[in-house]
């Protein structure tokens, strides 16, 4: 395709890791991805970013910034991102 867009996906300037999130009754792996890495992939692919943005949403009555407390401080980001990627 010319174009990928990722939405909503958890990434930062953190380290890569998979965690598992209590949804309902289940526990099921969740991934954080370190942005550079993931770019490279992409780039790897020949797809170059073209638009980066902030997710703004309502999560567990928390406007705008994720509740990761239960991390240590170097795995959190703030907010998920919308990323575009435009074939080179």
């Amino acid at each position: 395709p010319t174009y990928i867009l990722l939405s909503d996906i958890f990434a930062g300037e953190i380290e890569t890791f998979v965690t598992l999130q209590n949804y309902y009754d289940s526990l099921i792996p969740h991934w954080f991805l370190n942005i550079n890495e993931l770019n490279e992939v992409l780039d790897k692919l020949g797809y170059g970013l073209v638009m980066k943005s902030y997710v703004s949403s309502r999560r567990l009555e928390v406007e705008d910034f994720l509740p990761m407390e239960n991390f240590p401080y170097t795995y959190r980001i703030d907010q998920t991102l919308h990323l575009l990627f435009k074939k080179n």
